[in-house]
């Protein structure tokens, strides 16, 4: 399986903070504002599935010593949308949420949203906010406070993310929102993501201007066979360019955090993976609209022990 050999990753939720440039490899990184250093973690660099609950969930407050120290104004926490995507029909991806106002998730049970870590590590509470809506402009359906738990081997330092997982234990359910399967390790190999042509959903950017649409946008990625982060955890991964005729760009950008990428079971919605991070080429300016800006997400059919084990920990 192919190791990135990008020199360059970067977080896609919005923030006024950012990781340095010259983070290796395989990783996260915020918008392009200011630069902070974040001091590495000593987590072990273990495979998803590799210790039972509840040690395998931490209250994602444990980490707020260890990421950036974030405030936000309100005209920089607005998402934009996915690069090369189109405006979601009403009532298209119901499950899909936004997460702290600057990432998405979807809800896998009616109290329960699955999103990336990097989204919900900065809250010294261990809490997070949701909202379900479609459009920027419209009033939320709903809106809940829930305790945010993240993977006990996430790991977010200056050389690796990985694990990059985070679930919301909602303050109360959610009734009105349709939930979402999650791809499992007894679902047939055509929902494995690898390989496959998924779709994306999320109010990122849409370019690296900041350009934001007003609706929830949703587009296609061709995922590759296979890749690997430097430690070597299985990842879902894409580059944002998509040969012709003619050649266009079809990824995720700052914002899209923690949204889902989708593949079909039976014509039904199942999610396969999580938006993590972009990794654009070494040196380049441009980063969301590069071609060669390798997408990555995590690949949830290698977190299916982990999830059903953390499902039931937050569920007695």
């Amino acid at each position: 399986m192919k190791r990135f050999s990008y020199t360059t990753l970067i977080l896609l939720s919005l923030s006024s903070c950012d990781i340095p440039t010259n983070v290796p490899d395989d990783n996260l990184r915020l918008p392009d504002d200011e630069q902070v250093q974040t001091a590495p973690t000593e987590r072990p660099q273990q495979q998803p599935n590799d210790i039972r609950m509840p040690s395998q969930l931490v209250s994602c407050k444990q980490f707020s010593g260890e990421v950036l120290p974030t405030t936000w104004e309100s005209s920089d926490i607005d998402q934009g949308k996915i690069v090369g995507g189109v405006s979601v029909p009403p009532g298209a991806y119901p499950a899909v949420v936004r997460v702290e106002e600057r990432c998405g998730g979807t809800l896998i049970a009616d109290d329960l949203v699955l999103t990336a870590a990097h989204c919900v590590d900065h809250r010294s509470d261990g809490m997070a906010t949701v909202q379900g809506r479609e459009d920027r402009g419209f009033r939320s359906e709903f809106t809940r406070s829930g305790r945010a738990y993240c993977h006990a081997n996430y790991v977010r330092s200056d050389g690796e993310v990985a694990n990059d997982l985070a679930l919301i234990k909602l303050s109360s359910a959610v009734s009105s929102r349709r939930i979402v399967d999650v791809v499992t390790s007894g679902d047939p190999a055509s929902l494995d993501g690898t390989g496959a042509t998924v779709e994306s959903v999320g109010w990122g950017y849409v370019n690296d201007n900041k350009d934001r649409p007003r609706d929830q946008m949703w587009t296609t990625i061709e995922l590759k066979k296979s890749c690997r982060t430097k430690s070597g955890v299985e990842i879902l991964c894409a580059s944002a360019g998509v040969e012709g005729p003619p050649p266009s760009l079809s990824g995720v950008c700052f914002g899209d955090s923690g949204g889902p990428q989708f593949a079909r079971r039976d014509g039904a919605l199942v999610q396969v993976g999580v938006s993590s991070f972009i990794a654009p080429p070494s040196g380049s300016s441009s980063k969301c609209e590069n071609p060669q800006t390798l997408n990555g997400f995590v690949k949830l059919r290698n977190y299916s022990q982990w999830l059903s084990s953390a499902r039931s920990y937050l569920e007695q």
